[in-house]
């Protein structure tokens, strides 16, 4: 275990135990193909700094295709063993894998926080709702072997099989970014896929301790394996590969836009979009609780629930809430941005808004304080919208609201109709019969009404749990050999 990256992290050697078997990532990072780490071909590298205060991080290696293309042909190479080990051996491995993890819970949630400039308890809230879900994916897996006679009738008996996908990969933004994982990586693999991640560029420490741990768990070689770089180059050259068989995506709208366009086989892709959660001011809404919770939601660096930007509140009562909440923004203390770039990339879009289709009525510009200037800081930021343009603003987790005015609230359901796969709306109203008609004519998975969206509600189904194979039925008579009908 390296100490002296772990005094670098900022990591308490006191927290470490001997016997953990998580071995902190070094200052340099690889890619993990095969079972062990390698550097990309090219030998390029980028640099992950602390958002908090610019530090060094790490030196990560930045894989071109022909990286890609090693860590693809690993993990074909593998499918075909892995798959052969049967459901039990692969949830014995998986189960290692969790086991694992909670020996070094503290140590992940350090990272995670460190890499994400979290509290270190919003950070472990996150790793343990992963482990929640790993539990549950691993319970959805016993039912694979209960498909033998899903029916019987007469001298018939209906025998279900599932088949792999085979090289499963995954390209995740840095939205809850161990939550995602977990939930790719254990669908991918207990349905007997091997597996590749292209983590967030902001995280890869994690990626790397995750790396270690399958290491210690004696994952077998080429079953899991991590390329680092950035979107525009490795995720694109693992999207057109054409030995990728199946593609979890996790990003904004922008991104997979790009991610689609890129991708051989747009059936193969299995998307969950990071939509940024609306809000919606009724004109019977408590305002001050109203402005209370939405600037929670929006500016608080300790109890951020979900992303939370677009607000829009009825035209009747527009100038109170808006003023309410200008007064509330002025009491927190925002978190920084994951890096530099998406910073600047906001603050000209900023700059850039016309004043004929927004005002910015505070913040927009960066925090350059004694504390927070080699940080990625942005100052609290009110923007008064008139014409709402996708294009106009990058889909960036940042301390930013957006206010919109509405003659009708079945003006602003129209508006955030277009988005899809948004996990929440909230709103604000007296009327819960409103509140319902609201969810049932979105997209929405929940509406929550006057408050703030549950931390970690990531939803989990069958449907996206089936993708990762394919289902079979056979029709068998009593007089055929059972002797191969055993579900793996």
């Amino acid at each position: 275990m390296d100490l002296h990256f772990l005094s670098d992290m900022g990591i308490s050697h006191s927290q470490i135990r001997t016997e953990a078997r998580l071995a902190i990532p070094p200052l340099t990072i690889g890619n993990w193909i095969d079972g062990e780490e390698c550097y990309a071909s090219s030998n390029r590298r980028f640099l992950k700094l602390n958002p908090r205060d610019g530090g060094l991080l790490a030196q990560v290696t930045r894989s071109a295709a022909e990286d890609v293309n090693f860590a693809v042909i690993a993990a074909s190479r593998a499918a075909r063993a892995w798959d052969a080990r049967g459901l039990d051996s692969r949830a014995d491995y998986l189960l290692s894998f969790q086991e694992a993890i909670e020996e070094c819970f503290s140590v992940i949630a350090q990272v995670l926080a460190l890499e994400t400039a979290r509290s270190e308890r919003d950070a472990e809230a996150e790793v343990q709702a992963a482990l929640d879900l790993a539990t549950v994916i691993l319970n959805e897996s016993r039912a694979l072997g209960n498909l033998q006679s899903l029916s019987s009738h007469n001298s018939q008996f209906e025998l279900g099989y599932r088949t792999p996908q085979g090289v499963a990969a995954a390209i995740h933004s840095g939205a809850l970014p161990f939550l995602h994982f977990m939930r790719a990586a254990y669908a991918a693999l207990i349905n007997g896929n091997t597996f590749v991640w292209k983590p967030s560029k902001a995280v890869p420490c994690l990626a790397a301790a995750l790396s270690e741990i399958t290491k210690e768990c004696c994952f077998p070689d080429g079953v899991f394996n991590v390329v680092y770089g950035s979107g525009e180059e490795t995720a694109q050259a693992l999207v057109s590969h054409p030995s990728v068989d199946l593609i979890d995506f996790v990003g904004s709208p922008q991104a997979f836009r790009q991610i689609e366009s890129a991708c051989s086989n747009r059936s193969l892709l299995v998307k969950t979009i990071s939509n940024s959660i609306p809000v919606i001011v009724c004109e019977d809404a408590n305002l001050k609780t109203a402005a209370r919770t939405t600037a929670r939601s929006v500016f608080d660096k300790e109890s951020k629930f979900h992303d939370v930007r677009d607000v829009f509140v009825h035209e009747s009562v527009y100038d109170s809430f808006r003023d309410l909440l200008m007064r509330e923004s002025y009491r927190y203390q925002p978190a920084p941005l994951l890096t530099e770039r998406k910073l600047l990339r906001l603050l000209k879009s900023i700059n850039q808004l016309g004043s004929g289709k927004a005002t910015v009525l505070s913040g927009g510009y960066r925090l350059m304080d004694e504390s927070r200037k080699s940080g990625n800081y942005l100052a609290p930021t009110v923007i008064e919208v008139r014409e709402k343009r996708e294009q106009d603003l990058p889909d960036v987790s940042a301390p930013l609201a957006c206010l919109h005015s509405v003659r009708h609230i079945a003006d602003a359901v129209k508006m955030i109709g277009k988005d899809t796969q948004l996990p929440s709306i909230l709103i604000h109203t007296r009327n819960h019969d409103l509140a319902r008609e609201i969810l049932y004519s979105s997209k929405a998975a929940s509406v929550v009404i006057n408050g703030c969206a549950e931390r970690y509600a990531l939803p989990f189904n069958d449907e996206y749990f089936n993708r990762f194979s394919i289902y079979t039925s056979v029709i068998r008579t009593n007089g055929d050999d059972d002797s191969h009908s055993d579900i793996r």
